[in-house]
């Protein structure tokens, strides 16, 4: 498989993987957080020990752009490592998890805007394919989690991360509120429907009333008049 082909595939499987959590419940965080150390413990893993070699040798800028890409690394190990300890469903987490996706962000940037092309430019077809191979075979071997001396290279959380954590958390308020609209308006209306059944049911039960009384009225005053009109006969 093409070197290049196999890791953009493997950026947009971590991306799908933040924007999941970012949505996601507090247990759903703690199983996506185990899938993405996973996935960024054997990319990393793998890069490093098959991809970066070659490409520090090979890149006419190779060993500044190498220095750099595996200084990320590290921070991001230390952050996975600080992610392993935080309190599940925390603010804390997910600060942290959003401090790391932003740094995974820009070595996604760097990797595929200037390292890729370059890399794609002096390396021949076969020879990333080979690369490609020999990176799937590494990912297969690698650990799935960074060890707990990485934790050395944690930059801790930036003010970006507690930023977006914080606006995540408000649009998911915003997100229950509006789902649980629907449900009160119809309750709402149900409700309403029921009160002017009521109502609607005890004033036919008060006109049924009215007009049996007034019968019953109008037929006592009729036995009153006959029996007056009776007695003006006999009289007679």
């Amino acid at each position: 498989m093409n070197a290049i082909t196999l890791l953009k595939n493997d950026h947009r499987k971590v991306e799908r993987l933040f924007e999941r959590y970012r949505t996601t419940t507090a247990d759903g965080k703690a199983a996506i957080l185990r899938e993405l150390t996973y996935e960024l413990s054997r990319h990393m893993a793998a890069e490093e020990k098959e991809l970066y070699p070659v490409l520090r040798k090979t890149l006419p800028d190779g060993r500044s752009l190498m220095d750099d890409a595996v200084n990320e690394h590290q921070e991001a190990k230390g952050l996975l490592v600080d992610l392993g300890r935080a309190d599940r469903g925390s603010f804390d987490m997910d600060a942290k998890v959003a401090t790391l996706r932003q740094a995974i962000e820009h070595h996604v940037k760097d990797e595929e805007e200037e390292i890729f092309p370059k890399m794609a430019e002096m390396l021949a077809v076969k020879r990333v394919d080979e690369l490609g191979t020999r990176i799937a075979r590494a990912k297969q071997a690698a650990p799935d989690r960074p060890s707990a001396s990485a934790a050395r290279r944690s930059p801790g959380t930036s003010l970006r991360g507690v930023a977006s954590a914080a606006t995540d958390r408000v649009t998911g308020l915003f997100e229950t509120h509006e789902r649980m609209s629907p449900r009160r308006s119809s309750s709402r209306t149900r409700s309403g429907a029921r009160k002017a059944a009521r109502k609607r049911k005890i004033s036919t039960s008060s006109s049924k009333t009215k007009t049996k009384t007034k019968a019953r009225v109008k037929s006592s005053g009729r036995g009153r008049k006959s029996k007056s009109v009776a007695k003006k006969a006999s009289r007679r």
